[in-house]
């Protein structure tokens, strides 16, 4: 049990935020409130339980059960990225992202093995502390983890050395029109959301601004609009109008499987679109890692038909993407888009 109630301290904390998406339609959907702000963090801690369990079969009495505890918890923690499509927020791995120079260790050992590493060293300070490892030279444990980060840190530092950021000067703008849940998925709402979307975009931020003139880049957010964006002439026409040239906007939505034209569309893509200034589709990214109850559920036709509905009310869930690539933006650097759980996209900088 102690590996259950280790996990649920740590995943209450870290998932409440869920709670939230349950009260924008909160006659809907608030009663599931609980079920989100609990119930999820009680299901993932049922695998550092496990973790904590396989550790226990391979323990020892000296300090190198700090490694079976960071084996036990690093098969645990995989597991829970992959089982029912996978859930990795806020991987133990994480604790060694900063500073950049310890993070350069995941180009190595990718994000598992720091997992293995991050239980292993910051566990390594109990070994001063539990009486079985008395005289049993307990202070070898914390000593080889300080060595390790030691190493860790002149390998990135190294690595950095060799590989120099190199800044690229794009100017942005980001658009939140900050719409209603309701609004986002109603194609009556299609030129409101439209005109509000364009307005915002074009609005000067200062006394010097000309509005979207000033920037390289629009970003619009995801579930951008209630329609099939590159299906709706008139939507695609009123951003070629708006960009001006040299200007590109990279936006979510919804996208129809490829069909014949005028084929009824039951499920869809959520995309990223790269348009340019003459409304033409630069880049499309299909989201390939959907979020649970969100944009799919878990045995959807079985689900459904007990009445249950994901939160975007799409009827069979969104189609997963099927493979991760770069996108290539005019005037930046290619760009990878990263599949959150919370639903959204962000983006990561490759590099040119």
């Amino acid at each position: 049990m102690s590996g259950f109630w280790f996990g649920l301290g740590y995943f209450v904390p870290g998932l409440y935020w869920t709670g939230n998406a349950f009260l924008v339609d909160a006659p809907t959907f608030a009663w599931l409130m609980p079920f989100a702000v609990l119930g999820l963090p009680a299901y993932l801690a049922l695998f550092p339980a496990l973790g904590f369990a396989l550790a226990r079969l391979i323990w020892t009495r000296d300090a190198s059960r700090v490694l079976a505890l960071a084996i036990g918890l690093t098969v645990s923690e995989w597991l829970r990225g992959y089982v029912l499509s996978g859930f990795p927020w806020n991987a133990f791995g994480y604790a060694l992202s900063e500073p950049l120079a310890l993070a350069q260790t995941a180009s190595l050992i990718g994000l598992w093995g720091m997992t293995f590493l991050s239980v292993a060293i910051f566990a390594s300070p109990a070994a001063l502390i539990d009486g079985s490892s008395r005289g049993r030279k307990p202070w070898i444990a914390p000593v080889a983890a300080l060595s390790l980060l030691v190493a860790m840190g002149v390998y990135g530092a190294v690595r950095l050395s060799l590989q120099p950021t190199e800044l690229t000067k794009v100017r942005l703008r980001i658009m939140q029109p900050n719409l209603q849940q309701d609004v986002k998925f109603n194609y009556a709402a299609k030129a409101e959301v439209m005109q509000k979307y364009l307005a915002l975009s074009d609005r000067a931020s200062g006394p010097q601004s000309t509005g979207v003139r000033d920037v390289q880049i629009l970003i619009w957010p995801e579930s951008a609009f209630p329609f099939f964006l590159t299906r709706e002439a008139d939507a695609m026409a009123q951003i070629a109008e708006l960009l001006p040239k040299g200007t590109v906007l990279m936006t979510g939505s919804v996208r129809a499987p490829d069909g014949p034209p005028g084929a009824r569309v039951s499920r869809a893509y959520n995309s990223i679109y790269a348009i340019d200034h003459d409304g033409g589709v630069l880049s499309v990214y299909d989201k390939l890692h959907l979020v649970p109850f969100g944009e799919y559920l878990p045995f959807q036709e079985w689900m459904e038909k007990l009445g249950f509905v994901q939160l975007t009310r799409v009827h069979g869930g969104f189609i997963p993407g099927t493979r991760r690539r770069t996108m290539e933006i005019p005037n930046a650097p290619r760009a990878l888009p990263l599949d959150l759980l919370r639903g959204d996209f962000s983006w990561k900088c490759c590099g040119a």
